[in-house]
């Protein structure tokens, strides 16, 4: 595979396999695709999450030695800028023009220097694209686009046919009233770009919401003192912000109510409910068996489940806790996820941690559980390389679990 022409290409049109070649066989960390796809890391991350790639522990590779070679190979052969040249062989770009520097090589001019009326005047007559006029000045093409803007060369055809047909595209969208994140959807083209195309147009971008929702104050007022939220405000008016209700309501006097105050009354989806006799005893069972109700924590909703080896333990779903209480029944010493798993695959580092880890003593060796109920790409691509890899783990899913009696046939705890 030719990395040069994977990452000329759309995020969107990559495929699984260039994504593998890019950051796992030519190591390419999250930084350095997303500067050659004009996007952001958390992006390149998504995006990998998404496909099952597992990705690198935070930090950075192990040091190449950087020779003269290598510097003037990224910054003078492969025509990079300094952010990128630096970001290319894993430094900043400081330390980048410190060596530079060190090893006498001269330094690019600023796009100032290079791209002068004169410069541009000659391509442009000639027919250069910006994107050609990029890659022989050692320029980003966003840059290049704001010098021809400035210097007027928008309207002397400097884009090409298609460039144009999809610019044109972009001002009809934003006249229409799109946002430029809408815009930049229906394209498939990034918020700069569009911006970029508004500009080169000669489109005053008023704010990255163009939308203002026009409402009449005693209308918001009147419905907001009925009882209506303001979402459904909102959406009376036919969408918006709601901090624009909020003004409204504010310069007429109209405190807003709080989250608490909004669920007061018939807004609580509980008012008038009461727990029944059969509800009661469930809870008061459930206590009895060291299960308590359900907590509120980072991971989000948990249940707290008594382990005769580590205490009280928070499961993260009720299938878990069911587990735990099977293997308290059976008298099994388990712990629950006290053994994470760190090992190499294809020369990447995974770590995971099991659900449950079977202490199987002298006579029987320890075995690893994973109960799931949904599997994502991501979760199962671990498992599967932890197997591989020569871990002893088990995967427990619903049916199994129905089959053990630990769920009923509802999919739902019986235990």
């Amino acid at each position: 595979m030719d990395k040069q022409l994977i990452l000329s290409k759309h995020i969107n049109s990559i495929s699984r396999e260039e994504w593998v070649f890019l950051y796992v066989e030519e190591g390419l960390s999250l930084p350095e695709i997303a500067v050659c796809l004009g996007t952001t890391p958390k992006t390149i991350y998504s995006r990998l999450m998404k496909l099952g790639i597992p990705t690198r522990a935070p930090g950075r590779r192990a040091p190449t030695p950087l020779t003269e070679d290598i510097l003037r190979e990224a910054y003078e052969v492969e025509n990079y800028n300094l952010t990128r040249a630096a970001l290319s062989v894993g430094l900043s770009a400081a330390q980048f023009k410190k060596q530079l520097k060190h090893y006498g090589v001269t330094l690019k001019r600023k796009a100032s220097e290079v791209l002068t009326y004169e410069y541009l005047q000659g391509l442009v007559d000639k027919g250069v694209s910006p994107s050609a006029i990029a890659i022989e000045a050692g320029l980003s093409a966003p840059i290049v686009y704001r010098y021809l803007y400035k210097f007027g060369f928008r309207d002397k055809h400097a884009f090409s046919k298609v460039e144009r047909k999809c610019m044109s595209e972009v001002v009809s969208l934003y006249e229409l009233g799109n946002t430029m994140v809408e815009i930049s959807s229906k394209v498939g083209k990034s918020v700069g770009y569009v911006a970029d195309a508004l500009y080169s147009f000669g489109v005053t971008i008023e704010g990255t919401n163009r939308r203002t929702m026009k409402i009449d104050p005693e209308i918001a007022v009147s419905l907001y003192k009925e009882g209506k939220s303001l979402e459904e405000i909102r959406v009376f008016f036919g969408g918006g912000g709601k901090d624009t209700i909020v003004q409204a309501l504010n310069s007429a006097g109209v405190k807003v109510r709080s989250k608490s105050e909004a669920l007061h009354g018939p807004k609580n989806h509980m008012h008038g409910k009461r727990h029944t006799k059969e509800a009661r005893s469930k809870m008061s069972d459930a206590y009895a068996q060291q299960v308590r109700t359900v907590v509120s924590s980072p991971r989000g909703n948990e249940e707290e489940v008594l382990s005769p080896l580590q205490g009280i333990i928070c499961v993260r779903s009720s299938w878990e806790a069911a587990v735990a209480r099977f293997f308290n029944s059976g008298g099994v010493a388990y712990l629950y996820e006290d053994h994470p798993l760190v090992f190499f695959a294809e020369g990447v580092r995974f770590s995971y941690t099991p659900d449950f880890l079977l202490l199987g003593g002298r006579l029987l060796p320890d075995k690893y559980i994973e109960v799931k109920g949904q599997w994502t790409d991501e979760a199962r691509y671990k498992v599967e390389t932890a197997i591989s890899a020569g871990y002893n783990i088990e995967v427990w899913d619903g049916r199994y679990l129905q089959d053990l009696g630990i769920l009923d046939h509802s999919f739902r705890p019986a235990l």
